[in-house]
């Protein structure tokens, strides 16, 4: 069966949604807060991580003991065989699976908080991001996290990173649109699309077994 392309003027006018789908704007740039923000500030968001890991990591803990309290004992940890983990997650109702759940959740939190802790130095994205700004925290948990010592600081420079950072994805995106309309409107770029096209038109045969 002979392929169908698009004319000339089909593929000129399909530029810019073939550069909008082939990835998101944010792909198109660096991901790092240090692209972005001055030495200064990211040291200083790396600083604010680390002291608000360590304070938020008892918070979590008292609050993961809750649920715990309120599930079949033992609940289960880390170390807790697939099998039997399976069984206790089986005995509980409903209300217990969503607190389950809750408490699991916590827990994931509190281990990606506790990388932070330790300066790991590829976590640059802010904890706040984390499951922490869901609704698995109580009100009382969630007041006390928000008045941590640095929150406001911290939530700035990070608000403040992803603001330049979107800015520079779509500077970056309409200049591939720019670039990728300027080349299929010449007539270099449609040579360049035709030989293309020939290429694949001569290419093998793809033949489907059928059965």
């Amino acid at each position: 069966m002979t392929r169908v392309w698009p004319s000339r003027e089909e593929w000129v006018a399909a530029a810019e949604r073939s550069v909008r789908t082939a990835c998101l704007p944010l792909e198109r740039v660096p991901e790092g807060a240090e692209h972005y923000l001055t030495a200064d500030e990211v040291a200083e968001m790396n600083r604010l991580n680390v002291q608000l890991a360590q304070a938020a990591r008892p918070i979590l803990t008292a609050e993961i003991a809750r649920f715990a309290e309120e599930l079949p004992k033992p609940a289960p940890t880390a170390r807790t065989r697939r099998a039997d983990f399976s069984v206790w997650l089986n005995a509980l109702d409903g209300t217990q699976m969503r607190m389950s759940s809750r408490m699991f959740t916590l827990r994931h939190a509190r281990t990606d908080i506790g990388r932070q802790a330790k300066a790991d130095p590829t976590a640059l994205t802010t904890w706040h991001w984390s499951p922490l700004t869901y609704t698995v925290l109580s009100d009382v948990v969630r007041d006390l996290l928000d008045h941590l010592d640095g929150w406001q600081l911290l939530y700035g420079l990070d608000a403040k990173y992803q603001r330049y950072r979107w800015d520079a994805a779509r500077e970056a995106e309409e200049a591939a649109v720019a670039k990728a309309i300027k080349v299929r409107s010449s007539d270099e770029g449609w040579a360049r699309e035709l030989e293309r096209r020939a290429r694949i038109d001569d290419g093998p045969a793809v033949r489907v077994r059928e059965g």
